[in-house]
């Protein structure tokens, strides 16, 4: 994919540290300041600017790249990688994540937050530099802390990692062509990210068990609290929260309902200048009518009751 904006860069007519030291000089020029610690790297990049984003096509003998804390402090360019592999193998990691890749995968990450990447042999890969203001279409609000890798089979509707490729692979004969081919790309990388997003970020049942529990104890007192409110602070869905909540043979909405009236029986019992209907509406129960019935069933007893008996033995 060669535009009028196209820059070629090779080592191929220097050698040993000189090399290194120019691959890296040429690297931090054109996509973002990295390291490679490997001294024998013998390199070629294909830059092209697409006002979108960068496209740069690598090909590279056996080395390794990082990208440090350090690196970052000295160069602060926000952007968000897609890398596709065209030949040969590698690894990257960043944050908790290691993926191995091979030719058709493709990976996503944050350039604010360090990673790396290892290749043993000769590789080609395409690196599609998005800068942060654009990314932000594709990720929205959501955080990469840990690499997104996405395997060349996997396919959402008319999105994968060929249709990708295939739009990379395109030369543009025009500015609206290539405009077009970047928000076609862009379209695609929404759609392959959210859904591995979602795939990634589903927590096992008991994880998203305690971590549900604990943000409903937290926020008890919240109107808002139900079950898309939870589902879009947990980054889940409400088939997984019932699926971690049936181990306890208890739905979420239950749990929400008996920690209100947990709650408000120990208001009751301990806050004994605070009205009934007060504390109701505290915790959540908009009728004190509902509430009145709702707490007797549980307890057996009206509120009136239990602060009734409270008054007696005080």
């Amino acid at each position: 994919m060669l535009t009028k904006n196209s820059v070629l860069v090779s080592t191929k007519d220097v050698s040993g540290q000189l090399a290194k030291n120019y691959w890296e000089h040429e690297v931090n020029k054109y996509l973002i300041r990295i390291d490679c610690p490997n001294s024998q790297v013998q390199a070629t990049l294909h830059h092209d600017d697409y006002d979108f984003f960068r496209v740069n096509h690598i090909s590279a003998s056996a080395h390794s790249v990082q990208r440090s804390r350090f690196d970052i402090a000295d160069d602060p360019r926000a952007s968000v990688f897609m890398c596709l592999m065209l030949k040969g193998n590698g690894y990257s990691y960043q944050g908790s994540s290691c993926s191995n890749h091979r030719p058709g995968d493709l990976i996503m990450y944050d350039t604010m937050k360090p990673y790396g990447h290892g290749f043993p042999a000769d590789m080609e890969m395409i690196v599609v530099d998005i800068p942060r203001d654009i990314a932000n279409e594709i990720i929205g609000k959501k955080s990469i802390d840990d690499l997104i890798k996405i395997d060349s089979h996997v396919q959402f509707g008319k999105s994968s990692n060929e249709a990708i490729l295939k739009l990379l692979q395109k030369t543009p004969s025009s500015t609206s062509e290539m405009h077009s081919i970047c928000k076609q790309v862009i379209h695609h990388a929404e759609v392959l990210f959210n859904s591995s997003y979602t795939k990634s970020s589903q927590k096992s049942g008991n994880i998203l068990y305690h971590e549900c529990k604990a943000y409903i104890d937290k926020h008890l007192t919240d109107p808002e609290l139900s079950i898309d409110n939870l589902c879009n602070e947990l980054n889940t869905s409400p088939r997984q929260l019932a699926r971690a909540f049936a181990r306890s043979e208890q739905t979420v909405s239950r749990y929400i309902w008996e920690s209100r009236l947990e709650k408000s029986r120990e208001d009751i019992l301990n806050s004994i200048n605070i009205s009934i209907t007060e504390i109701a509406f505290k915790w959540g129960f908009n009728h004190s009518t509902h509430f009145s019935s709702a707490y007797k069933k549980y307890y057996g007893e009206s509120p009136s009751d239990t602060r009734r008996v409270l008054k007696q033995y005080s």
